[in-house]
Parts: structure tokens; C-alpha cells; sequence
């Protein structure tokens, strides 16, 4: 499959999310500028589609390739082609006085790689969008579990 195949169903899923438009944008409605600092610090081979939160600060872009995810230091990348066998779901420890925990994911944990993503249902769209590309039949995970963040 090519990666037009890929762009579609990964925008036809985040364009359903209630996220979409506020914390995760189609990298074509980025500002040139952001998008060239973006491209600076990402591998060539994820080829973006959407990035969740915002270049300034912490950003994950998820492409037709890869995903390459930045929160504190360093860019954390994980590549399609490379497979995965888990996903987990990691809690954040404060409960930020949200009962639903799924406004309580930090992030996603891709077999030791943290792929952040924004609070409420950023990560859990990551985690849908990771499993849109695994039911492909190209890459995928074994299972996606849920973690508390140590």
C-alpha cells in the first residue's frame, strides 16, 4: 500500500476525534515556519500527517511511516516498518481531578518508546490511530495494555 492509502485513513480517523482542530491539526493547515522546524527535527522515513500539540512545546507527529514524538529532551521516533509488540497506555500519577481516565493518559509506551500525546483524548486517538495502521495487515501491536506512570 502507498502512503496516500495510509494519509487517508489516518486523517479519516482523526477527523472524527473531538480533538481534532484543537490539539491535533493536519500538518497542511501548520504555519511554513513550524512546519520547517518540524521537518528539522524529525527522521525523513515518517513522512507527517497530523501533529498533536504544538511545535513550541511538546509534539507528536504521527505519519504515514512513523511516528516521531518530543516531550522533554529528546525526539522519541517509532517506525512502521520495524512492527511493534506492545502498546500500553500510561497514566499520569495526579489524577488532575478528572474521574475518566482516559483524560488521564501521558502517554503512550511502544515497546519502551513514550509517545507522548495531549491530555484528554489525544493519546487514546494515538492509540486508535496505531491500531487503524495495525488491522492494515502491515504492522501491529500484540495487545494494547493500560499502566500507571512510575
Amino acid at each position: 500500500m502507498d502512503d496516500s492509502w495510509y494519509e487517508e485513513r489516518i486523517l479519516n480517523r482523526a477527523t472524527k476525534s473531538s480533538c481534532y482542530g484543537n490539539s491535533v491539526r493536519h500538518i497542511a493547515e501548520i504555519d511554513e515556519l513550524s512546519v520547517s522546524s518540524l521537518y528539522g527535527q524529525i527522521p525523513d522515513g515518517v513522512n507527517p500527517v497530523l501533529l498533536f500539540g504544538s511545535v513550541s512545546k511538546s509534539w507528536t507527529v504521527f505519519g504515514s511511516r512513523g511516528v516521531a514524538s518530543f516531550h522533554g529532551e529528546s525526539v522519541e521516533v517509532v517506525e512502521f516498518q520495524s512492527g511493534w509488540k506492545s502498546i500500553e497506555f500510561v497514566l499520569a500519577d495526579d489524577p488532575d481531578d478528572d474521574p475518566d481516565p482516559r483524560h488521564r493518559f501521558e502517554y503512550l509506551d511502544v515497546d519502551g518508546t513514550k509517545i507522548w500525546g495531549p491530555r484528554r483524548f489525544g493519546v487514546a486517538l494515538l492509540a486508535s490511530l496505531f491500531q487503524s495502521i495495525e488491522r492494515s495487515g502491515q504492522y501491529g501491536p500484540d495487545g494494547i495494555e493500560v499502566n500507571r506512570a512510575e
